[in-house]
C-alpha cells in the first residue's frame, strides 16, 4: 500500500490543528459567558437585597434582620413579576399606569407611602371588577362590612368597592385604622400583614408572644410562624412589587414604556389643531 502524500498529510494535520483551535476558543468563550451570566445573576440579587433593605427600613422595620426565607421570596416573587405573572405587572407599569398612578397619588394624600397602592396588584391583580368567593371585591378586596365602616356603599344595587377611587379612598381609611388598632411603633409591615389576614386574627396570635416588647414585632413573629404563610408570602409580594416597580427599566418594562410613549406623541402630532393559586409557593 502507498503512503499518502506529505503535503496531504501536513494538510490533514493543520486542519486538525485548527479545528483544536477553534474548539478551544468556544470553551473558552462559553466559560466566559457563564461566568457573566453568574456575576449578573449574583449582582441582581444583591440589588434586590439592597432595594429591600430600603422598603424595609420606609416601612419601619428593622433591615438588619430580614430572614433570609424571606429574602428569598421576594426573590422569587421579583422573577415571577417578570414571568409568569408579567401581564400583571405590566398593568400598573404600562397598559393601566394612567389609572395606578392616580391611585399612588390618593394613597400619598392620605399619608400613606404611595407604593402601598401596590398591595392592588397583589391582592386583586388590578382588577377592579375582581370578586372572591369569600365575598371580597375589588382592586383592594375588601369586604362589605369594611367597606361599610370606611365610607363606601355596598349594597344590592351599588358596590363602590369596585369603584378604583372610591375603594382606594376607603383602603387608605381601613390602613390609618388598623396602624392605630394595633398600637404606636406599629410597622407599616405589620400592617399590611393586619390588612391581609385580619385584625383581629392577627391581635390573636400577638397575645401569644408572652414578651410585650416583641407582640409588634414583624420579625419576631414572622420567625415564631404567628404570621402564617399565605400572609408571609404576601408581605413578600408587596415589596417585590413595590422593587420591581421603582425599578421599571432595570426589571425589563422600561423599553415598552418608551414605545408606548412614542406611539402616543405620534397619534398626538398626526391629530389636528385594563388571587392566583399561591399554595406551590408556600413553604
Amino acid at each position: 500500500m502507498s503512503c499518502p502524500p506529505r503535503n496531504r498529510i501536513l494538510s490533514l494535520a493543520s486542519w486538525l490543528i485548527k479545528g483544536l483551535a477553534v474548539g478551544l476558543a468556544i470553551s473558552e468563550n462559553l466559560a466566559a459567558l457563564d461566568t457573566q451570566r453568574f456575576n449578573l445573576k449574583t449582582s441582581h440579587a444583591d440589588f434586590i437585597h439592597s432595594e429591600l433593605r430600603l422598603v424595609v427600613e420606609e416601612f419601619g422595620s428593622d433591615a438588619n434582620r430580614i430572614p433570609e426565607e424571606f429574602l428569598e421570596k421576594v426573590r422569587r416573587w421579583a422573577r415571577l413579576y417578570q414571568t409568569r405573572d408579567r401581564s400583571d405587572m405590566a398593568k400598573v407599569l404600562q397598559t393601566q399606569r394612567e389609572l395606578f398612578d392616580k391611585l399612588k397619588q390618593r394613597v400619598q394624600e392620605a399619608s400613606l407611602p404611595a407604593d402601598l397602592a401596590y398591595i392592588t396588584l397583589v391582592e386583586s391583580e388590578f382588577k377592579s371588577k375582581a370578586r372572591a368567593e369569600s365575598n371580597h371585591a375589588g382592586l383592594w378586596q375588601l369586604e362589605p362590612i369594611t367597606a361599610c365602616r370606611h365610607g363606601l356603599r355596598v349594597n344590592d344595587t351599588l358596590d363602590e368597592r369596585l369603584d378604583p377611587i372610591k375603594s382606594t379612598q376607603a383602603a387608605c381609611r381601613y390602613l390609618t385604622t388598623l396602624r392605630e388598632t394595633l398600637g404606636p411603633g406599629t410597622s407599616l409591615l405589620l400592617t399590611v400583614a393586619a390588612y391581609n389576614l385580619g385584625p383581629s386574627r392577627l391581635q390573636a396570635r400577638m397575645k401569644a408572644i408572652k414578651d410585650p416588647h416583641r407582640q409588634k414585632d414583624f420579625w419576631h413573629l414572622y420567625a415564631s410562624r404567628q404570621i402564617p404563610a399565605l400572609t408571609r408570602t404576601h408581605v413578600a409580594r408587596l415589596m417585590a412589587a413595590i422593587i420591581v416597580g421603582r425599578n421599571r427599566e432595570r426589571f425589563g418594562f422600561g423599553s415598552r414604556d418608551a414605545w408606548l410613549e412614542g406611539a402616543a406623541r405620534a397619534v398626538d402630532s398626526a391629530r389636528p389643531v385594563p388571587l392566583r393559586n399561591e399554595a406551590s409557593l408556600l413553604p
